[in-house]
């Protein structure tokens, strides 16, 4: 292909040669789309005979269509080279993007052209992508068998000796024979030995459960019933119980492989509906991203290295910025010979760098929200009590048959059927999860008779995502904790408390962030929109 490129290059006058190449180029795109239309593709993804029905079964069930594709994509190989390779939407090209999509031409016609212009390099961390992963669950039975105790007991009815001698020496050595034996026996609990002329009598009883005594009445007693106790643990391979137990992991499907039977347990026949299962969930890494502020500055991403590394996928990126510092450029035109240095029209474009709009606006945002605060409370700067969070409770319990995940955060129809199961508090809690409106205190257990049961995960939610992100970072700079799970603590902020908060040094790139998407067609209509300004906050805590 580069051969016969440069051959054309040869042939042509230098002078067009920029318009054939051009054309080369276009006709070996259509080429290629000719050879990419003749490749074969797999019926299932052309066929006009879509089942929607099956189709959302098939998502439901945590179900993929089986073919090299899919496999593929689904891959933590591919998913972790595109985490790797992804291009940030940051990159300088994209602020060009939709007017070369408009104008494919005219935008090919220019290049741009930069003098005196220099950069700066910036590093900054930024979360991993959520990810999904495959668990693997195999039941393990225990079975204790604790067998019947019976205790046995022999009491003794007594025994008498009654004998008449026919001569008083005989009866005189019985008798001494019968006092000798009883009294040293220590087997009789208590006897009597007596001589009457030529008759002598004894009467003794032995103690319980002797073996000496051959008369007795005997009981038995269970003192301890057989028993058989099952008990059940799930062995984990690819999540723990524990990191399947984060709120920010979420279940999307699960499929028992090993149905219901009967298998025998240390001597037992012990019956479970599923020895093994598969669970699917969706593992969101920790929202953070130091980036965000970069944005608008003219930043080509250098360098992704990961920072947390797991078998699942990346948690934490540093990223490395090559990003515009002071200089300006301009666009030249590319017509005949200009392509060549020959000449060409030039439109000079004076640039300067806007590197504090992002967190100006952010900044300006804040205080147009506590003005807001200050106006629901009735202007009384004095007694206003300022983002007041609600605590919202969210549960989990995954660690038997029946696993219910009720702090859910995505969104779609896996979402719908699992919150579909859970009260209104938790269906509030995953929407303003989703928006950005919550902060994550802990979680407590559940348990019933010693044995856990669930896990409650609590959450302290704002009304907007500006007195959420205010109310972490104010907390941070004043050393405000938010307590526990079982205490939290849900203070608001005072006027006082606001007043002594530097906002240069808070992190408000999530704020930044949504600026930017919020500045829409107009940069200029966006700059008057924010007229609210710290000055006419003051203003108004001074007058009340």
């Amino acid at each position: 292909m580069l051969l016969a490129f440069a051959s054309v290059l040869a042939a042509s006058p230098m002078k067009g040669s920029y318009e054939e190449g051009k054309e080369f180029s276009f006709s070996l795109v259509q080429a290629a789309m000719k050879e990419a239309q003749a490749l074969s593709v797999d019926p299932d993804f052309v066929s006009g005979d879509f089942d929607e029905k099956k189709a959302r079964q098939q998502l439901l069930n945590g179900e993929s269509p089986e073919n090299e594709v899919s496999s593929f994509v689904g891959s933590t190989e591919h998913l972790s080279n595109r985490q790797r390779s992804a291009i940030d939407e940051n990159e300088d090209y994209f602020e060009r993007s939709e007017e070369v999509t408009q104008n494919p031409i005219e935008a090919l016609n220019h290049v741009v052209v930069e003098e005196g212009v220099t950069y700066e390099i910036e590093k900054c961390k930024q979360s991993g992508e959520s990810f999904p992963q495959e668990v693997v669950r195999t039941l393990a039975v225990e079975v204790t068998h604790t067998p019947e105790v019976i205790e046995v007991k022999r009491r003794c009815q007594g025994h008498r000796f009654d004998h008449t001698y026919g001569k008083g020496k005989k009866a005189k050595k019985k008798y001494n024979e019968l006092e000798a034996n009883l009294s040293t026996d220590r087997e009789v609990d208590w006897y009597g030995v007596s001589l009457k002329g030529r008759r002598v009598t004894a009467d003794w009883r032995h103690y319980n459960n002797v073996s000496s005594c051959d008369l007795f009445n005997e009981t038995r007693t269970v003192v301890q019933e057989e028993a058989w106790e099952e008990s059940d643990h799930w062995q984990w391979a690819g999540l723990s119980e524990s990191e399947a137990g984060s709120p920010d992991v979420n279940l999307v499907a699960q499929e028992c492989i090993e149905l219901e039977e009967a298998r025998e347990v240390n001597g037992r026949s012990v019956y479970r509906k599923c020895w093994k299962d598969r669970l699917v969930f969706v593992v969101h890494p920790n929202p953070m991203n130091a980036c965000l502020s970069l944005k608008g500055r003219r930043c080509s991403l250098l360098e992704r290295k990961c920072l947390k590394e797991t078998p699942h996928g990346c948690l934490l990126w540093e990223n490395t910025y090559k990003c515009f510092k002071e200089g300006h450029s301009h666009l030249q035109s590319l017509d005949g010979d200009s392509v060549f240095g020959l000449g060409g029209e030039i439109d000079t474009l004076e640039e300067e760098p806007n590197t504090s709009f992002g967190h100006a606006a952010a900044t300006l945002s804040l205080f147009s929200e506590i003005e807001k605060e200050l106006e629901s409370n009735g202007g009384n700067a004095q007694e206003a009590r300022l983002f007041t969070p609600q605590v919202k409770k969210c549960k989990k319990a995954i660690g038997g048959d029946l696993i219910l995940d009720c702090c859910q955060s995505m969104r779609g129809v896996a979402n719908d059927l699992y919150l579909s199961k859970c009260n209104a508090e938790e269906k509030a809690l995953a929407a303003m999860r989703r928006d950005g409106l919550c902060h994550y205190i802990g979680k407590k257990t559940n348990s019933t008779l010693g044995l856990k049961t669930s896990t409650t995960h609590v959450y302290a939610c704002f009304g907007s995502k500006i007195a959420r992100v205010l109310q972490e970072q104010a907390r941070k700079q004043l050393g405000i904790s938010w307590g526990s799970a079982k205490n939290p603590n849900l203070s608001p902020l005072s006027p006082e408390q606001i007043a002594q908060l530097d906002l240069s040094t808070m992190d408000l790139s999530e704020l930044v962030e949504d600026q930017w998407n919020s500045i829409g067609t107009s940069f200029i209509e966006r700059l008057q929109g924010l007229t609210v300004s710290r000055d006419s906050i003051e203003l108004k805590m001074e007058e009340s």
